[in-house]
This record gives C-alpha cells, sequence and structure tokens, in this order.
C-alpha cells in the first residue's frame, strides 16, 4: 500500500522526494560536530590560565581556527593576534587546535 499525498499529482510527488532525499542523506551521514566551546573553556582553566570572560575567548579560540583552516602557521596566527609573547598563548592556541577545530592537527606520522 503506497502513501500518497492527496491533491498532487505522481509527478509532483516524484519531485517532492526528490528535494527530500539529499535532506535525509546529509542528516543522516553529517559528521557530528567536534566544536565544543566548554571543553575549550575547561581545557584553559586546567593549564592554569584564569579565564574572566568566557566569550572572549572563545571567540580568540574560534579566529585563531579560522586562520589556521586559511593556511596559517599556528606561530603567525598566534602572532597576528597578539597572543604569541604571551605566557598562556601556546595554551590557547593548543586548546583552540584540540577543542574547536580538530581538523587543524596533523594526522600523526606512521613509521
Amino acid at each position: 500500500m503506497a502513501w500518497r499525498i492527496n491533491r498532487l499529482t505522481p509527478h509532483r510527488e516524484r519531485w517532492i522526494i526528490a528535494m527530500l532525499i539529499p535532506l535525509v542523506f546529509a542528516a543522516t551521514f553529517s559528521a557530528p560536530a567536534h566544536a565544543d566551546d566548554q571543553s575549550f573553556l575547561n581545557d584553559l582553566r586546567t593549564s592554569g590560565m584564569p579565564v574572566m570572560y568566557e566569550p572572549y575567548y572563545v571567540g580568540l579560540g574560534y579566529k585563531i581556527c579560522a586562520q589556521i583552516m586559511a593556511g596559517m602557521s599556528t606561530a603567525d596566527a598566534a602572532s597576528q593576534l597578539g597572543i604569541e609573547g604571551q605566557i598562556w598563548g601556546p595554551q590557547i592556541v593548543s586548546a583552540a587546535q584540540h577543542d574547536l577545530c580538530p581538523k587543524t592537527l596533523s594526522p600523526p606520522v606512521s613509521g
């Protein structure tokens, strides 16, 4: 027994189904989001960094990710954002890569 949408011709039913298939496929097979703001903040705090204004640091983390994904090195991204010489600069970059944009981490070298 086939389910049919009332008042639609079979031709229109096929178009509706054809438009829904990519949406269902994308929802089914999309990778889960890896960005985790709270883990990023927790990693900063665990490293001993005093995090006073959370939105600032989360924004900074996403800026680092955007620059690295655009092809910038981690050192250049930190330098451009003015955190390269700061004591917490390496921790911010590392936490951003691990928690906000893990795709920017280099794959392990097999030997």
